[in-house]
């Protein structure tokens, strides 16, 4: 029995194991459920107002845009002028030492990316499944991802791979972001070094994504994601929730001007 969750006997449409949250107790129960069904495991979670595709935002980006043909020229382009006007913001330890670190600065900016946004912190993705963007009569989702078994089934890699250290598969797909090539590798987990703001904040993870084929469409899926269902009706209350325990701060708060911006809303005259 798992307090504030249901077990939802049909699979999703792409067939992964699925929950739905019937109370804010669930939340802590749904990530011990990801540990054991993961074997214990390390996890990290993804919250989203709405359904979406797990594709990152230059695919979105390029379908918004119907840019399709050209995501890889427009894609390069992004990513060398990044490179050749951003050198002069970071300096010393700030500078990125290699490919796919420039890719988690550039994400980390609001540049479109192959890197798709996870945490370590089941609280941390929640809220972003309370306040995303999506219109509040719209369900939630909160996906979960063991990155071992990911790595494991795509590339025979246990554990998740260190952008810094540049694996083969990491190094082949940063690459088509800066030469405007296509790949076809299947997507990989990996730890980046976390930048001050909005990333240590958050408690950011990414996967990198050769193609835009959406992480729940993968054929072997089901071995590495679950998925918990927030109704639109339990938005609310888990917010309030999330906010009592703090995470609204902890999260908000990456910089001065995120810290002035909290505090004017919050302190009333």
């Amino acid at each position: 029995m798992h307090t504030g969750l249901i077990r939802i006997e049909k699979p999703s449409t792409c067939g992964v194991e699925q929950w739905e949250l019937i109370d804010t107790a669930g939340l802590v129960h749904f990530a011990l459920v990801s540990q054991s069904k993961f074997k214990g495991q390390a996890c990290l979670f993804r919250g989203q107002g709405k359904d979406w595709p797990l594709v990152p935002t230059l695919f979105r980006d390029a379908r918004s845009k119907r840019i399709n043909e050209g995501v890889c020229i427009w894609e390069r382009t992004l990513a060398n002028e990044f490179f050749n006007r951003a050198g002069a913001f970071c300096t010393g330890d700030q500078r990125p030492r290699t490919r796919a670190e420039w890719l988690v600065r550039m994400r980390h900016h609001g540049m479109p990316s192959r890197l798709l946004d996870w945490s370590t912190s089941v609280f941390v993705a929640a809220w972003f499944a309370c306040t995303d963007d999506a219109p509040a009569d719209e369900d939630g989702v909160l996906w979960t991802l063991s990155q071992a078994d990911m790595n494991q089934a795509n590339v025979g890699y246990h554990g998740a791979m260190n952008l810094s250290g540049e694996s083969e598969e990491v190094r082949r797909i940063s690459a088509v972001a800066f030469e405007g090539t296509i790949g076809e590798w299947p997507p990989v987990c990996v730890i980046a070094p976390r930048l001050a703001g909005r990333p240590l904040a958050q408690q950011a993870e990414y996967t990198l994504h050769a193609t835009d084929v959406p992480l729940e469409a993968c054929d072997n899926a089901r071995e590495w994601l679950c998925r918990l269902r927030i109704p639109a009706t339990m938005k609310a209350p888990l917010r309030a929730t999330l906010q009592a325990t703090g995470v609204e701060e902890s999260i908000a708060v990456s910089d001065l001007d995120s810290l002035a911006i909290l505090l004017t809303d919050r302190i009333r005259v």
